[in-house]
């Protein structure tokens, strides 16, 4: 419970330390843009945040951007009212606004993505690993990439030690009858696409 409570912070943790960095940077260029590009290292906080953390926090992130700022960056001029400074900012602030909800739905499909890839993979390693034969799995190039536990006891390799390895050094096959070598299945399966 408790590290989940942490874990679920970090995102925010995130957001709210890549703003002030961005407000930090943004500060010290002021000399160089003044009043223009308020935004410009905002952008990058709310791409990172929304990279790493998804959409919540990225809207966070925007949000709090657009504020600071607001505050920080635009000019404080007593003879304009609100209504004004943002007649003027407003074509910035939307550019602003897209872009920021652009990066938030990108960060939050990326990572929809990565939780569902991950949930597959746990996935097929338990279903390899309660099947009663040995199961050896390779990438295209007939490099081992997974063995579930009867293949480990089959072949006297334990998984971390064989990932990698080609599949003929960690499982040589050999004719039951003549003791010769067997050509590598996989090779053949890569090379005519069947069954072999």
């Amino acid at each position: 419970m408790g590290n989940t409570i942490v874990t679920s912070r970090g995102p925010y943790l995130l957001a709210v330390a890549a703003v002030a960095i961005a407000a930090i940077v943004r500060w010290l260029l002021d000399p160089l843009f003044g009043n223009h590009l308020t935004l410009l290292t905002f952008y990058v906080a709310v791409a990172v945040v929304a990279w790493f953390g998804g959409l919540r926090p990225a809207l966070l992130a925007a949000v709090m951007g657009l504020a600071l700022a607001v505050v920080l960056f635009v000019p404080n001029n007593p003879d304009l009212g609100l209504r004004q400074i943002s007649d003027v900012y407003r074509v910035d602030w939307l550019r602003y606004a897209v872009i920021a909800l652009t990066f938030a739905f990108f960060g939050e499909a990326k990572n929809t993505a990565l939780r569902r890839a991950d949930l597959r993979r746990e996935t097929l390693q338990v279903t390899l690993a309660s099947i009663g034969d040995g199961v050896i799995v390779t990438d295209v190039d007939g490099n081992l990439t997974s063995l579930n536990p009867v293949a480990e006891a089959l072949t006297g390799w334990i998984l971390r030690d064989a990932v990698g390895l080609p599949l003929g050094e960690v499982f040589n096959i050999v004719n039951e009858e003549t003791r010769e070598p067997v050509a590598n299945p996989v090779t053949r399966v890569l090379e005519h696409g069947g069954i072999v």
